[in-house]
């Protein structure tokens, strides 16, 4: 049985932003920034590394639901 997980836990994961994580690279016709894909796979890290440390050893976290607004994409870090 998993351990509580207390309110504010937390979990970090981050990478610089590059061509392959860019909407540019689905599609030619669009910027060059950050992908929400690629920014929900991040979370998904980030969620599973804080929950991590409350799990029993054979245990795992997944997400099932998602609800952001992302604003402010990031473009190539150069």
């Amino acid at each position: 049985m998993a351990k509580l997980v207390p309110v504010g836990a937390r979990g970090v994961s981050e990478e610089r932003v590059k061509f392959e994580n860019t909407l540019t690279a689905f599609n030619h016709n669009l910027p060059p920034v950050y992908s929400t894909p690629d920014l929900v796979r991040l979370m998904e890290i980030a969620g599973s590394r804080a929950l991590q440390p409350f799990c029993e050893q054979d245990e795992i976290s997944v997400g099932t639901a998602i609800n952001i607004e992302h604003r402010a994409p990031a473009g190539l870090n150069t």
